[in-house]
C-alpha cells in the first residue's frame, strides 16, 4: 500500500514540474510534413523541454548565436539522414514555443542559421504581438 501512494506522489509531483511548450502554425507545418521516425526522434527531444524547460543543454539543445532574442535556443535533433535545428524559446510567462524548423544536412551553415534565426526573430514578434 505505501508503495502505491509513494509512486503517486512521485508522478504527481513530476507532473507539477513539467514546463508548458507550444506550437506556432509554422512549426506545425513544417512538423506534419515529416516521416513518422523522424516526427518520433523530434518529439523526444520536445519531451525533454518540456522536463527540463530553458535549463535543458548539449547535446539536446544549444544557444543560437547572432540573434537580437537573448534566449533564442534550438533543439538539436540528428538521425541517419538528418540534422533537423528547431528554433525556440521561452516568453516572460516561462512558456516554451517551439517556433519554426529546418534540417542543416547538406547546407551552407551560415546561411541555415541566418535564415532560422531570422525566420525565428519574425515568428517570436508576432507571437509577442498577439499575446499582448
Amino acid at each position: 500500500m505505501y508503495k502505491i501512494i509513494l509512486d503517486n506522489m512521485s508522478f504527481s509531483a513530476y507532473n507539477i514540474c513539467m514546463w508548458d511548450v507550444y506550437s506556432t502554425e509554422e512549426y506545425l507545418i513544417w512538423f506534419s510534413n515529416l516521416s513518422d521516425f523522424d516526427k518520433e526522434e523530434i518529439n523526444y527531444k520536445v519531451r525533454l523541454l518540456e522536463e527540463f524547460g530553458p535549463n535543458l543543454g548539449r547535446p539536446h539543445a544549444d544557444t543560437l548565436k547572432g540573434s537580437s532574442v537573448n534566449n533564442l535556443k534550438e533543439l538539436r535533433i540528428k538521425t541517419n539522414d538528418h540534422l533537423f535545428r528547431i528554433a525556440f524559446y521561452f516568453d516572460v510567462n516561462r512558456n516554451g514555443l517551439l517556433l519554426t524548423g529546418g534540417d542543416k544536412k547538406c547546407k551552407d551553415e551560415k546561411l541555415f542559421y541566418k535564415d532560422l534565426i531570422t525566420h525565428a526573430e519574425e515568428l517570436i514578434k508576432l507571437y509577442k504581438n498577439y499575446n499582448c
